[in-house]
């Protein structure tokens, strides 16, 4: 007799799997109002640190790896979870700890991957690139772009493999796993995913739909300050440090809120890759 296989909340969410990223991402967001503000408050408290010369550095890392570690560990609940209701429920009582330390390790050694695999493009980025740019000619330019095209190549390949990247780091436990499952990046396996048609399709269409939103969020701030008599050229040139301070923080509440809707995204992501797997 065959065991009967047991339908979870993923399984019955990717039936629509655009949609319910944003709405379990915003379920997520505001079950637990009190933890999700203790974190964003931890987190532009750390970002107001970085003005701070000689620990900006330390304190960057630990920033991003506070965000994957709660990347991470709002990931797991949804994917375990059986129904809605567990999916809340596990939402309500988790505490602050719990959000960004049980998977700091595993954030920490992917970080550390990232910064090694992308270290040699960007290396050989500034060796190609001229020391004095106020001197360059045109030559010098269609020069310098035909040398970047295979690092812009390289940045699009990560970005449409990155959410089964991201999903293998979801799954490890510890440094050397996380700093491991970056570098699925050149597993075969990860790649016959990649190429399945489900997984193109779904990448495809929740880009055009982040694309299209990001722009409207342009557009309406660029309208909100030409309506103000803001110069946009200019505003970076003339923004204070208490201003910039102010951005940093508005920019990393909404970096974190895009982090938990991502933590959705990859595991549909990882799910409609195996809808033509063959075990």
């Amino acid at each position: 007799m065959e065991e009967e296989k047991v339908e979870r909340l993923v399984d019955q969410a990717k039936q629509n799997p655009i949609k319910n990223v944003f709405i379990i991402g915003w379920e997520a967001v505001i079950l637990n109002i009190p933890i999700m503000l203790s974190a964003i408050l931890v987190l532009v408290l750390l970002g107001l640190l970085g003005f701070v010369p000689y620990i900006n550095v330390v304190v960057t890392i630990l920033s991003a790896t506070f965000m994957v570690s709660a990347q991470i560990y709002i990931a797991r609940i949804f994917e375990e979870a059986s129904d809605m209701y567990g999916f809340a429920s596990n939402i309500e009582k988790m505490t602050l700890k719990e959000l960004f330390h049980t998977h700091l390790m595993t954030a920490l050694g992917s970080y550390f991957a990232w910064v090694i695999l992308f270290l040699i493009p960007l290396i050989v980025t500034f060796i190609i690139m001229p020391q004095d740019l106020s001197k360059i000619d045109p030559e010098t330019i269609m020069n310098i772009a035909k040398n970047l095209i295979p690092f812009l190549i390289f940045i699009l390949i990560i970005l449409y493999v990155q959410p089964l990247i991201q999903y293998n780091i979801i799954k490890a436990e510890g440094f050397s796993e996380g700093f491991k499952a970056v570098l699925t990046l050149f597993s075969s396996n990860l790649w016959s995913r990649a190429l399945s048609g489900s997984y193109f399709s779904y990448i495809a269409k929740f880009g055009l739909v982040v694309f299209l939103l990001l722009f409207l969020i342009g557009l309406g701030l660029g309208l909100f300050a030409a309506l103000l008599g803001l110069p946009i050229a200019e505003v970076s040139k003339e923004m204070s440090q208490t201003t910039q301070m102010v951005i940093g923080s508005i920019n990393t509440l909404f970096s974190f809120i895009f982090m938990i809707f991502m933590s959705i995204f990859i595991i549909f992501a990882q799910h409609l890759s195996q809808s033509t797997e063959v075990n």
